[in-house]
């Protein structure tokens, strides 16, 4: 017996009837398997924004509750990755300011890892050319560096954080 696959791809022998009819239920079942990896698509973006959200949730139970854990990685990665990619500017916002708890909360830890966050932080802001200005003339020298020589685009109402 063939397998399915052959069936599937072959149009039956006969008459032209057959065959369109074939042709038509082909193209039906390729339109549903279009339909279905869109769908699933949406799914996996509404999946990864739903963990993001709960994620960062997380943290911030932790960071208001003032029980942070030894090991901040886990919550300072749901921060930051909420403060990255999250949609909704108001949690957006909301883990902004969590953070910031957070790196208040950690100034008397013998370890601080504020140095770190904020490096991350400075890092993730300057690859935003419209929040960050550009130096045009890399030639210079740090010192060397004036307002003239930096291109700056504030950005627009709708990005902006208050």
């Amino acid at each position: 017996a063939p397998a399915w696959e052959e069936t599937v791809k072959k149009p039956p022998p006969g008459d032209a009837k057959k065959v369109a009819a074939f042709a038509a239920e082909r193209k039906a079942r390729e339109k549903a398997a279009r339909q279905v990896m869109v769908t699933v698509g949406q799914f996996e973006d509404v999946q990864g924004s739903l963990h993001t959200s709960v994620i960062a949730s997380v943290a911030a139970v932790y960071v208001q509750a003032a029980n942070i854990p030894a090991k901040v990685a886990p919550v300072v990665r749901g921060l930051m990755e909420s403060i990255q990619r999250e949609q909704h500017p108001e949690l957006q916002r909301r883990s902004a300011q969590v953070l910031v708890r957070l790196l208040r909360q950690c100034v008397s830890r013998k370890t601080c890892p504020n140095g770190k966050i904020v490096n991350n932080l400075c890092a993730y802001l300057c690859e935003d050319a419209t929040f960050t200005p550009r130096v045009t003339d890399l030639q210079a020298g740090v010192e060397d560096v004036t307002a003239d020589m930096m291109t700056f685009q504030p950005p627009s109402d709708e990005t902006a954080v208050s």
